[in-house]
């Protein structure tokens, strides 16, 4: 496993043949061969309250109305995120997770896509890295 930080406010593991790009805000991550895919982007606040991740995510819904959307229960992230809401669509045999994950001063947008089997496996690299996301920035 190795820690990636996609930017200087977190950071998270994912295996060492996991390969990652950077361009402008959004962090990709995938394994050659594979249909799995993650994506990361963050928001840092300095001043204001924060959206929650479920007025996000409903945000992003209504900007997308065309697509089937089905919310996800519980958590998708790690235990320690204070607020996370996800939602997922279908596009032909391949499924988009996105979840929210929200603290007082960052938001992080995950978004997961590939075969339906690999995207709601809990055990996938993917999943993982999510539940291993911590704060470098408190």
């Amino acid at each position: 496993m190795k820690s990636v930080r996609p930017t200087s406010s977190y950071q998270i593991e994912v295996p060492d043949d996991v390969k990652d790009e950077t361009e402008r805000v959004v962090t990709s991550f995938w394994q050659n061969g594979h249909s799995l895919a993650l994506q990361l982007s963050s928001f840092l606040r300095n001043d204001g309250e924060p959206l929650s991740a479920k007025v996000r995510l409903d945000e992003r819904i209504a900007g997308n109305t065309a697509l089937r959307w089905t919310h996800v229960p519980g958590k998708v992230g790690s235990e320690t995120v204070p607020d996370e809401a996800a939602a997922f669509y279908r596009e032909g045999e391949t499924v988009w997770l996105f979840t929210y994950f929200v603290w007082p001063h960052l938001t992080v947008l995950a978004t997961i896509s590939g075969h339906e089997q690999d995207v709601f496996d809990e055990t996938n690299w993917a999943r993982r890295a999510l539940r291993s996301l911590s704060l470098i920035v408190q």
